[in-house]
């Protein structure tokens, strides 16, 4: 949401987590397009929504993106024939392609059938997978979505906050959906990013959590020394 605000700036735009809220406000505002993040606890979830969301809205777009969207052809055309409510799997790091779509819906109004989407995958009009080329995002280009204000209402409501600093794990791990190819380059966000993230955090927070998700702490040793450091001391001020 903070990477498509950044490029389009006009964009009306909204997280959910609560299914009953985002169903809600699709009856409110037929949306021209919903994006879900899929994990495999929510697969069956999101599923539903998007049944629901065509309903509602055939005309809405809907692109599933997250963990639970594999990278390879074979496994993408099966999750899309068994949820053919999401119209758009978007493979990979989203940001890039996400933007992408937004800017093919804009352009064309809808979703043009065989039309290939920068790191898009589709199903063409013969049943084929359509896919195109993913593009790995610059961090530096990548805004903060707390600092972006995205998630305010969520550190209202108590949800815990969760940052990554890094993204990529350097390991091969068969049962690890992050044991692939594309994802084993470390990249970080730079550490002043990072530590305001925590300091706005701090000062919105219900939570008394902080969760980071960074893969392999320890892997960029001296990096993370300084970031254990940090959430030490803003656990001695009272943070947790």
């Amino acid at each position: 949401a903070a990477f498509a605000k950044k490029y389009l700036p006009g964009l009306d735009i909204a997280i959910f987590r609560d299914p009953d809220r985002l169903l809600q406000a699709v009856e409110a505002k037929r949306p021209d397009i919903v994006g879900f993040s899929v994990h495999l606890w929510s697969e069956r979830l999101s599923s539903f929504c998007a049944q629901r969301i065509k309903e509602i809205s055939k005309n809405t777009v809907i692109a599933a993106g997250g963990p639970s969207v594999d990278d390879t052809d074979p496994e993408i055309l099966g999750f899309m024939r068994l949820n053919r409510s999401f119209d758009v799997c978007i493979p990979n790091e989203g940001e890039i392609p996400f933007l992408r779509l937004l800017e093919h819906i804009q352009a064309n109004g809808n979703l043009i059938k065989d039309q290939t989407i920068e790191g898009c995958a589709t199903l063409a009009s013969d049943n084929s997978l359509l896919r195109g080329e993913y593009v790995m995002p610059d961090l530096k280009e990548v805004p903060s979505p707390y600092l972006s204000g995205f998630l305010d209402g969520f550190l209202e409501d108590g949800y815990d906050p969760i940052i990554q600093s890094m993204r990529g794990c350097p390991y091969s791990c068969k049962f690890c959906v992050s044991g692939t190819s594309l994802w084993n380059k470390l990249r970080a966000f730079e550490l002043d990013r990072v530590f305001e993230e925590f300091e706005y955090v701090k000062k919105r927070t219900k939570s008394n959590y902080l969760i980071l998700t960074d893969e392999n702490l320890g892997i960029m040793r001296e990096r993370d020394v300084k970031i254990a450091e940090y959430v030490i001391n803003s656990y001695n001020a009272g943070f947790f």
